[in-house]
């Protein structure tokens, strides 16, 4: 075969984590301290994107507040566990073995100049990366290299990699809008009044606030310590147990609507940091300029991997499937030989499955009410054979990001459009 893969775009979520939002109403469990102990041993260096601040010992002003609060039993809230930890690197092996054994396409010898790693400024996520790049690059999770792995960071006010809502409230607000006009079930009274049943039993059952329900994602949030306990194998009360599917359903209408919705302001600017990614790669590949990494590697959250998955029509009003923790996108960029030429495509993964892109995306609220959430919080190491590979002309992979890419000038005067009028 005459094909050659050119360069490797890698987007994560991160391991499993403990919870964030926690219910109160209903018995609380233990999660202990040891959940936090490292399942991988690696050094790292954490610097900034401009590459003149060391930030290895510098907490964000989310972590700051995250290592404030304990749960019951000793851990903090927001942290990779153990478990988590042991997700990534599992990840990393699965890479190893494609990549460095099978294909010999990245050097069996970690080297910063070949790989370019970028996280959230955010401790998950960060040490999400690192039991990533053990896998790769260690022979056991114990045995760490004398080479630090390097993680670059932008300062999390003014990041992109997720929704950042503090810096365009607009987001916010649309979000609340979304939630309070209910478009998504307008079709159907039966689906509205099904969704406000639901939120109030859980209101009345656990002693929420009104307030709380206002949460444009209060069903999602409500999951998250859930989902945290069923990650970490940890009990869960039955009368949550039997809200589950239902839960489940709901919370995927909240987030896939309000992502759906709000797709440009939430990722466009990581969209269109890939799109210039993958054009400037192809452009220097052509020109025989050889700089340019063979993997980069974003380490990010739920939200950013199901913008993505959205964008490529994966996720749609019949077919949601919430990104488990430890989730992976890998879109590999390749190049054959034709008529005297090279002509490039893409071959996309998620989880280890290759996916087939449609060229056409459009979103139909009508039928929204349709979708659900799989429940089953999976790990690596269930992700079974690789599909069929599927490919896709470079040139429609990059009309696709085109649709929902907007650039810094665009995101800056829509956010201080929201500021100014508020």
């Amino acid at each position: 075969m005459n094909e050659k893969l050119v360069s490797v775009v890698l987007i994560t979520r991160h391991g499993a984590r403990t919870p964030l939002h926690l219910v109160d109403g209903i018995f609380q469990i233990d999660f202990k301290s040891d959940l936090l102990d490292p399942f991988v041993d690696s050094d790292i260096l954490v610097k900034s994107l401009d590459n003149q601040r060391d930030l290895s010992n510098v907490l964000s002003y989310k972590d700051q507040k995250y290592l404030n609060r304990k749960l019951k039993g000793g851990a903090h809230v927001g942290q990779l566990t153990c478990v988590g930890e042991e997700q990534m690197f599992n990840l990393g092996s699965r890479l190893k073995e494609k990549y460095i054994k099978e294909m010999n396409f990245f050097n069996e010898k970690y080297d910063p100049s070949e790989i370019y790693v970028r996280s959230t400024h955010l401790r998950r996520t960060i040490n999400s990366a690192k039991s990533v790049l053990a896998g790769l690059y260690q022979k056991r999770p114990s045995l760490k290299l004398k080479t630090p792995f390097l993680i670059n960071v932008n300062d999390l006010e003014t990041d992109y990699l997720y929704p950042n809502l503090q810096e365009c409230p607009l987001i916010q607000e649309k979000r609340e809008l979304i939630k309070q006009s209910f478009d998504f079930y307008n079709e159907n009274e039966n689906n509205l009044n099904e969704y406000s049943n639901f939120v109030n039993n859980i209101k009345n059952k656990f002693n929420f606030r009104v307030n709380d329900c206002l949460n444009p994602l209060f069903v999602y949030e409500f999951l998250d310590e859930i989902h945290s306990r069923m990650a970490h194998n940890l009990s869960i009360p039955k009368d949550v147990e039997i809200l589950l599917d239902q839960a489940n359903r709901f919370a995927s209408i909240e987030l896939g609507l309000e992502m759906m919705e709000n797709l440009d302001l939430n990722c466009g600017k990581f969209i269109n940091l890939l799109k210039l990614l993958f054009k400037e790669i192809v452009f220097k590949d052509k020109n025989n300029i050889l700089d340019y990494y063979k993997l980069n590697f974003f380490s990010a959250h739920d939200n950013t991997l199901i913008a993505l998955l959205i964008v490529l029509n994966q996720i749609n009003e019949e077919n949601y499937i919430h990104p488990p923790y430890g989730s992976d996108l890998v879109i590999e960029l390749w190049k054959k030989f034709e008529r005297k030429h090279y002509i490039y495509f893409v071959k996309l993964y998620f989880n280890g499955k290759g996916i087939s892109v449609k060229d056409e995306w459009e979103f139909n609220k009508k039928n929204l009410c349709k979708i659900n959430m799989n429940s089953r919080i999976k790990t690596t190491n269930d992700v079974q054979e690789e599909d069929t590979e599927f490919k896709m002309d470079f040139s429609n992979f990059i009309r696709i990001l085109s649709k929902h890419s907007i650039d810094e000038n665009f995101y800056k005067a829509m956010c201080l459009k929201s500021q100014k009028e508020s």
